[in-house]
């Protein structure tokens, strides 16, 4: 698993190159079934599903998964939600829309 000592700016990190991603590959992640099928590399749902950034944003989505669980094994789930929140709080004031509530 990774080694991420500081989850807040991880978190955030990680969720501003998925925000950017998405954008690029034209994927509503704010809409359950694209993050699914996204997470899974099927990017028929995307506007844009040949763009190379369809791909980089399925690892990027799997990676973020692998994180949060981490985060929950270590700070507990209550609290690595509250980090959760608090990220997609910050990616709305920059204006990136929120995810889906399976974040």
């Amino acid at each position: 698993m990774s080694h991420f000592e500081n989850y807040p700016a991880e978190l955030l990190q990680l969720d501003q190159s998925i925000a950017r991603h998405a954008i690029a590959c034209g994927a509503d992640l704010a809409r359950p079934e694209v993050l699914e099928s996204v997470a899974k590399g099927d990017f028929s749902l995307c506007e844009h599903p040949h763009n190379p950034a369809c791909r980089e944003l399925q690892g990027l989505l799997v990676l973020r998964y692998k994180v949060r669980a981490e985060c929950a094994g270590t700070i507990g789930g209550d609290a690595c939600q509250d980090l959760l929140d608090q990220t997609d709080e910050t990616l709305t004031r920059e204006g990136f829309a929120p995810r889906s509530s399976g974040n």
